[in-house]
């Protein structure tokens, strides 16, 4: 499947965003090879509370409006008809694979944490609208952005449109607290795999884990003797 994506919410310049992503596209076909003897990851979900990353600090410290619709988007057009069902069952598919689109962000004293939800398999992920003109497809979305939440869920919202020649296309919805320009590229080819019933490749280090190692280094000798 191809998609021919007609808006995109990656603000990366092209050389930067080109390098970022081999990078990690690097890693995770090392994480997917790795055999006997090399680094073990946990498959299964990732549960329970993590430390908020270095840049999730920053979101929560900084006066942002609206925190819960500081999202990215892309609206894309499917080469061939999409059946939303099995779209549905694809998005909570990634939910699954990438344990970051399960965070939920709760505030208490004016102290922000997180955690991860459980993996739900009835998650209501998708809309669908049948829409008669370019402004019911901006309303509709609209309306789609702002239906994520920090503490509830969901941080993704998918809309499927049905426009009056009955071609169709997709707009795809992620907070930017789960998702920057470097996933994108990522997140796009694991749906278009589920969607082809083709195996995604192995976790890599999930979020938790790399927040715990930063905060381990905060916190570590070496850093200290770093910094004089």
């Amino acid at each position: 499947m191809v998609w021919l994506a007609a808006t995109g919410g990656d603000a990366l310049p092209d050389g930067g965003r080109w390098a970022r992503r081999q990078r990690v596209q690097a890693g995770r076909d090392q994480a997917a090879e790795q055999g006997e003897g090399g680094l073990q990851i946990d498959q299964g979900p990732v549960h329970g509370r993590t430390a908020l990353l270095p840049i999730q600090q920053w979101f929560f410290d900084t006066d942002v409006p609206e925190r819960h619709h500081w999202n990215q988007s892309v609206l894309l057009k499917p080469a061939r008809p999409l059946h939303a069902d099995l779209l549905e069952s694809a998005l909570r598919a990634l939910t699954a694979q990438h344990d970051a689109l399960r965070l939920r962000f709760v505030e208490q004293d004016g102290v922000w944490s997180a955690a991860f939800a459980e993996v739900d398999p009835q998650a209501e992920v998708l809309w669908q609208a049948s829409v008669a003109d370019a402004q019911e497809l901006q309303q509709i979305s609209e309306r789609a952005q702002c239906s994520l939440n920090l503490q509830d869920g969901p941080l993704l919202r998918g809309v499927l449109f049905t426009l009056a020649d009955q071609s169709q296309r997709l707009l795809l919805i992620f907070h930017h607290l789960v998702v920057d320009g470097v996933s994108w590229r990522i997140l796009l080819e694991d749906l278009q795999n589920v969607l082809g019933q083709q195996a995604l490749p192995a976790k890599s280090s999930s979020t938790q884990a790399w927040a715990a190692q930063l905060q381990a280094y905060a916190s570590s000798a070496a850093l200290q003797h770093e910094q004089g």
